[in-house]
C-alpha cells in the first residue's frame, strides 16, 4: 500500500518481514507475518497478522503489540482521525489508538450479529462490517442496522469481503461452503444486485477481497491460490471524478483534474482537514464527505464541453506534512465527486 507521504509498504505475510520504500531507500523491518496494512488519519501505518499481533510503522521504526490485541484478525482499517479498527473473527470488532488500550464490541456488549470477517470504513468514520452471521452497520457506538439472508439475497449469512464506494454503494460477498460457491452483492441502501459466476465473468468462487477503484470499478479477488482476479465495471452515481493534486508538494503550484462534470457549470473544489458531513447549500439532501464550510474553497473553473475541469492553486508552505481532504462540488447540478486525501510533501 502507498501512504500519503509517498512511501510504499509491502506486507509479505507467511514469515517474511514487511518492507518500505521511502522514495530513495528500502527499509526491511524485523517482524514478519503481516498480511494487512492500513493508514490512519494521523499518517501512521498499521499492520496486522492472524497470530493476533498489531504492528505500528512510524518514522522508519516498528513497534509490535501482542497482549491487548484480539486474535484472529481478518482485516484492519485506519480511522479517519487516528488509530486503527480491527475485524477479529475470534473476538469481535476492536479499536485502538496506541496498541495498548483496546475497545471491543462483541455479542455480549453490543448488537453485532456475529464475528467480523471484514470491515469497510466510510468517510464519516462509520462503517459496514461483514460478519459470519450477516451484515451490520456501525455508527460509532453500536450496530443499529443488521441485515441477514432473510431480507437480503445472500447465499448464506457467512459474509467474507466488504468494500464501500465514495457514493455509499456497499459491496459485500457471501459464501456457501456446502456447494463451494460465492457471490458479490451490491447494496445502494434500498436495492440489491447480485453477481455470481452465472451472470458475471468471475475468476473466483471465494471472493473474500473486494476493493473499489477511483473510477468506481470493483476489484474482486481471492486469497485462495490460483483463483485469480476479476473486475466488475460499475456505473457510479458519482458523476464527477476528482484527481489527487499533482505534484502533491507544498510551496508549489498543484493541479486538480475533474471529469464527468456538467458542461458549462461552475465546479468548486472544497477542502477540509477531517472527514465529516457538510450540507451543500441550495442542494437539499446533498452532503460533502468532509468537514468544511463555504469559505474553504481551493478554487473553481467552468466545465468544458467534455465535462472536464482543471483547477490550479499554489499550496502554502505550511501545508507540508499535513493531511488534507479535497472534494469537488457542482452547486448547479447538485453533484459531488469522490474524496481526494493527501499529505503534502
Amino acid at each position: 500500500m502507498g501512504d500519503r507521504g509517498g512511501h510504499e509498504f509491502v506486507g509479505m505475510g507467511l514469515g517474511t518481514p514487511t518492507i518500505e520504500w521511502t522514495g530513495t531507500d528500502w527499509i526491511k523491518y524485523v517482524n514478519a507475518g503481516v498480511d494487512d496494512l492500513a493508514e490512519d488519519g494521523a499518517g501512521r501505518v498499521w499492520g496486522s497478522g492472524l497470530s493476533g499481533s498489531l504492528v505500528l510503522y512510524e518514522n522508519g521504526t516498528e513497534t509490535r503489540f501482542f497482549n491487548a490485541i484480539p486474535h484472529g484478525l481478518h482485516e484492519i482499517a485506519g480511522d479517519p482521525v487516528s488509530g486503527v479498527w480491527m475485524a477479529s473473527g475470534a473476538e469481535g470488532l476492536a479499536y485502538t489508538d496506541d496498541g495498548l488500550n483496546v475497545t471491543l464490541w462483541n455479542k455480549q456488549n453490543s448488537n453485532i450479529p456475529g464475528f467480523p470477517q471484514g470491515l469497510a470504513m466510510k468517510t464519516d468514520g462509520t462503517m459496514w462490517v461483514a460478519t459470519d452471521n450477516g451484515l451490520a452497520y456501525f455508527d460509532g457506538t453500536d450496530f443499529p442496522i443488521v441485515i441477514k439472508k432473510s431480507t437480503a439475497p445472500f447465499l448464506t449469512n457467512m459474509l467474507i469481503g466488504i468494500a464501500v464506494r465514495d457514493d455509499g454503494l456497499v459491496a459485500v460477498s457471501s459464501y456457501d461452503a456446502s456447494v463451494v460457491r460465492g457471490a458479490v452483492h451490491l447494496y445502494d441502501g434500498v436495492n440489491w444486485t447480485t453477481y455470481t459466476s452465472d451472470n458475471a465473468p468471475f475468476a473466483v468462487e471465494y471472493p473474500d477481497l473486494l476493493e473499489f477503484a477511483a473510477n468506481g470499478d470493483l476489484w474482486v479477488s481471492s486469497t485462495l491460490g490460483g483463483q485469480g482476479i476479476s473486475i466488475l465495471h460499475l456505473q457510479s452515481s458519482l458523476e464527477m471524478l476528482l484527481s489527487d493534486p499533482v505534484p502533491g508538494i507544498a510551496c508549489d503550484v498543484n493541479t486538480w483534474m475533474i471529469s464527468g462534470a456538467t458542461p458549462g457549470d461552475q465546479v468548486y473544489i472544497t477542502y477540509g482537514f477531517k472527514a465529516g458531513n457538510t450540507p451543500v447549500p441550495g442542494c437539499p439532501g446533498v452532503t460533502l464527505g468532509i468537514a468544511t464550510n463555504a469559505g474553504k474553497i481551493v478554487g473553481s473553473n467552468i466545465a468544458d464541453t467534455n465535462g472536464e475541469v482543471q483547477v490550479a492553486k499554489t499550496i502554502p508552505c505550511n501545508a507540508q506534512g499535513k493531511q488534507v481532504f479535497f472534494q469537488a462540488v457542482d452547486t448547479t447540478a447538485c453533484t459531488v465527486s469522490n474524496i481526494s486525501r493527501i499529505v503534502f510533501q
